[in-house]
């Protein structure tokens, strides 16, 4: 339930680089890179690649996520030196994709287990349907004979 396969997973691989790479594109466009910003739009980006690919990927993108965080947007940019805030960012960046993945997987089994109530709500209401008929049948064939017989002894 946790790690994606097919599909999933590579479009959650993708959306993971797609998304470190557009935060990046963010130092482009606003000369003065804001680190706190970069961190929580990174946040937004595991969180999507977790709805997407589920955990494996989300790791990824949690790792891609904090070496661009520490590369790009610490001092001094431009070179990997992770201070202990970064650390701290991995840390976080890992936290909100398992936790948000154990959601996530949390709702798929309890969508699961409704849909099998479900599923006995609806045979017991068929066995319920046919235990009315089978009732109402059984019971109106013999008051049918026993209203002929008191006819007959009326008329």
């Amino acid at each position: 339930m946790w790690l994606a396969s097919g599909r999933n997973a590579y479009l959650g691989f993708a959306l993971a680089v797609f998304g470190v790479s557009a935060v990046r594109l963010l130092a482009f466009v606003d000369p003065i890179p804001h680190e706190a910003i970069a961190s929580g739009l990174y946040l937004v980006v595991v969180v999507a690649v977790v709805a997407v690919g589920r955990l494996l990927p989300a790791l990824v993108a949690a790792l891609l996520s904090f070496l661009a965080l520490a590369y790009w947007f610490s001092p001094p940019p431009g070179k990997l030196t992770p201070e202990p805030e970064d650390l701290i960012a991995l840390v976080e960046f890992l936290l909100v994709g398992l936790l948000v993945s154990q959601l996530l997987a949390a709702g798929a089994r309890s969508r699961e287990r409704l849909a099998e109530q479900n599923s006995q709500l609806r045979d017991l209401d068929q066995l319920r349907d046919d235990f009315v008929a089978l009732v109402s049948h059984e019971l109106r064939t013999p008051l049918t004979s026993i209203r002929g017989y008191l006819e007959l002894l009326h008329g």
